[in-house]
């Protein structure tokens, strides 16, 4: 997920945040921020607001994050669904 106004990308699934310096998303393993389950909550319910994107890994398109799963998938029809 990646938020912009916070300069963030978070993986939920990891509960792990890195951060953006620069414009540049640092991906080092031992810069990224372990996330504790309140702020953990707290960027999933502005995921469902929609204050996050995704990007998918084949298409490089935008999907939905979804109150029930996290993460949107484009479904074939070019929908998102649940992942």
């Amino acid at each position: 997920m990646y938020f912009a106004d916070e300069g963030l990308l978070y993986n939920p699934r990891l509960r792990r945040a890195y951060r953006i310096e620069g414009g540049i998303p640092v991906m080092l393993v031992e810069r990224a921020e372990s996330v504790p389950e309140p702020e953990h909550e707290r960027l999933m319910a502005r995921a469902r607001e929609g204050a996050a994107t995704m990007s998918g890994a084949g298409g490089g398109g935008r999907y939905p994050v979804t109150a029930r799963a996290g993460i949107g998938v484009a479904a074939d029809d070019g929908r998102s669904t649940p992942a």
